[in-house]
């Protein structure tokens, strides 16, 4: 018997890594239908559906266009009006809103006004989205890595930007914004999901319009307002949907490989390696399809764990080169315009200098607005490691599988308690199960313990530990009783 023992450093999972990956790519197509809407039902609900309506209001007429008769009165209203005119007369009948949907403020963009909470940074076009798509799951987020790089970005163009005009006032506060973006420090302003229209673009407006609103604020401005900081005109200034989004995707990606993937490996990777020195000479049976083999030693067993995570290792650097080069530069198609010569260049700079690794940008942006290859090649080496990993855990299970019916090679450290209905599973001796009705979870896991640990039989240690006398051990533990349920009394 091996026991095998574990530093939690060393074998942290990089699966947080792997989420924030999981979700950078994603593209989808909406439609906004239109519908007619007679809303001199507002005055006609029953008490029974006034509740319902007033909880649905905004999901029942975002995202549409809507002719509306309240009150008697025909009007083309846009969705924040109508949502307004319905929880007034709701109001009118005894059922007022509650004051934290009231504390709103009105923002604009190019459909006109819509109400957003007054204390959340981000603006009209979020606030559409959440609407729009209205399906939010909390594992649907956009990831924080992605909102890190969003505020690496912003706060980049805006240092660029000033070299190209962009008044120094106005990019000094929003390099001051993004760098709270970038610290996730308002990481609850970015409440959109992965499911919006293509291009990323209700993210990268989540993006602007946080940073101008905190800007604003950071300035003595009115959030909402616009000014001094626009969202468009000053924070996306030279830059577009189109190349930003595949921009930060490239920066989350680099960055999450480097600071959490690959030292998280390299960990494992050496905490393998010292058990390959520490086994190198037990010898023990080899195996091909479970069935016995020629003998080798455990270290040698261990040591394809660690070639498989060296490769891994390999797989993960060879793709970082292509996740280096940055869209950013090309704006909408890739053409470059609306922006100055060298700022692709500078940008990449910025960029490289902010995050201290490096950053190029992309010599053909074409390639990188209309492909996202590089990030489908680092799905692909990270498929491979989880399958390595994935071996590697089911082998190490295999081999610690027991401890008195199963191979029982390695001893695998106890870390948490087992099953509840199988007291002591990490170390099981099953048939104490029996024992659960008539000494309790607790008498009955301590039996199995100490059984396992002074190799004693059950009976053995439950007549030490007084749970129970020979006899009723006799009683009660039958293994015939174990394979069906148990009839009523």
């Amino acid at each position: 018997m091996v026991r095998l023992t574990s530093n939690p450093a060393a074998t942290s999972s990089a699966s947080a890594a792997l989420r924030s990956l999981s979700t950078l790519t994603f593209a989808s197509r909406s439609a906004k239908p239109t519908v007619l809407l007679s809303s001199s039902v507002a005055r006609l609900l029953s008490l029974s559906t006034v509740t319902s309506l007033r909880s649905n209001a905004r999901r029942s007429i975002s995202g549409l266009s809507l002719s509306a008769r309240i009150h008697g009165r025909s009007h083309c209203l846009n969705r924040a009006a109508v949502y307004q005119d319905i929880c007034e007369t709701l109001g009118t009948r005894g059922f007022a809103t509650t004051s934290a949907m009231m504390a709103s403020r009105t923002e604009t963009d190019a459909f006109g006004e819509i109400q957003v909470p007054a204390d959340k940074y981000w603006g009209a076009q979020t606030q559409r989205s959440l609407t729009n798509f209205d399906i939010n799951q909390p594992q649907d987020r956009i990831p924080p890595a992605i909102v890190r790089a969003f505020g690496i970005l912003k706060g980049a163009a805006a240092t660029v930007n000033m070299r190209y005009g962009l008044d120094p006032t106005i990019g000094k506060a929003i390099q001051q914004a993004a760098a709270e973006v970038a610290s996730l420090k308002l990481i609850d302003h970015f409440p959109l999901v992965v499911w919006q229209t293509g291009s990323g673009t209700q993210s990268n407006m989540n993006a602007n319009e946080v940073i101008s609103n905190r800007a604003i604020e950071i300035l003595g401005g009115t959030m909402g307002t616009k000014k001094p900081v626009h969202p468009n005109d000053h924070v996306n200034m030279s830059a577009s949907s189109n190349d930003s989004f595949p921009t930060v995707m490239h920066i989350a990606a680099v960055l999450e490989l480097e600071e959490s993937l690959l030292p998280s490996l390299t960990s494992l990777r050496n905490a393998l390696q010292r058990k390959v020195e520490q086994f190198e000479k037990i010898i023990k049976i080899g195996r091909t399809h479970l069935q016995d083999a020629t003998p080798l030693t455990l270290g040698q067993e261990f040591s394809g764990y660690v070639a498989q995570l060296d490769r891994g290792i390999e797989r993960v650097q060879n793709i970082l080169p292509h996740l280096r080069y940055l869209a950013q530069g090309g704006t909408a198609v890739g053409t470059g315009l609306n922006t100055f010569k060298g700022f692709d260049k500078a940008i990449a700079e910025e960029v490289t200098n902010m995050t201290g690794t490096e950053f190029k940008t992309a010599p053909n942006k074409f390639e990188v607005l209309a492909a996202h290859d590089a990030v489908v090649e680092a799905s692909g080496a990270l498929n491979t490691l989880s399958c390595s990993l994935f071996k590697i855990a089911q082998d190490i299970r295999f081999l610690g599988s027991g401890p008195r019916c199963g191979l029982g090679e390695l001893m695998l450290p106890e870390n948490e308690p087992g099953s509840s209905i199988m007291p002591g599973k990490l170390r099981s001796l099953m048939l104490v199960t029996c024992l659960n009705p008539v000494i309790g979870y607790d008498m009955a896991s301590a039996v199995a313990k100490n059984a396992h640990k002074k190799g004693l039989t059950l009976k053995q240690s439950a007549m030490e530990l007084k749970a129970l006398t020979e006899e009723e051990f006799d009683t009660h533990v039958r293994p015939e009783l174990m394979i069906s349920p148990k009839e009523r009394k």
